[in-house]
């Protein structure tokens, strides 16, 4: 399991799982490039972070630990948006200049 279904190149991904073979070590990989590595707990339990340089795409994160687990995840570009709080500022402004505009036509009838 990873803790999100999509990152940017290289950014932050948290690999956790369970059902490896107790204390054995933990290879996680894209393909043939290994993207992290951990050791199971006694439990078959385990938690890697991963090093994603890869570019832009659809990939599936593969756990060799004596048996095989697997999870899908999107590399992508984020981008920024402006936060609602601006977008709603600047509707107000532009709702207040027509009213403002309707206001003096209408007064100058």
């Amino acid at each position: 399991m990873l803790n999100r279904v999509s990152t940017p190149p290289g950014g932050p991904v948290q690999a956790s799982g369970r059902g490896c073979v107790a204390n054995s070590a933990v290879t996680l990989s894209v393909g043939t490039t290994q993207v992290g590595h951990a050791v199971a707990a006694p439990d078959g339990a385990f938690t890697a972070v991963l090093d994603l340089d890869v570019p832009l795409g659809r990939y599936t994160i593969t756990a060799q630990c004596g048996v095989t687990l697997s999870a899908p995840i999107n590399v992508v570009l984020s981008s920024e948006a402006n936060p609602p709080s601006e977008t709603a500022a600047i509707l107000l402004v532009l709702l207040l200049i027509m009213v403002g505009l309707t206001y003096r036509q209408l007064s100058n009838r």
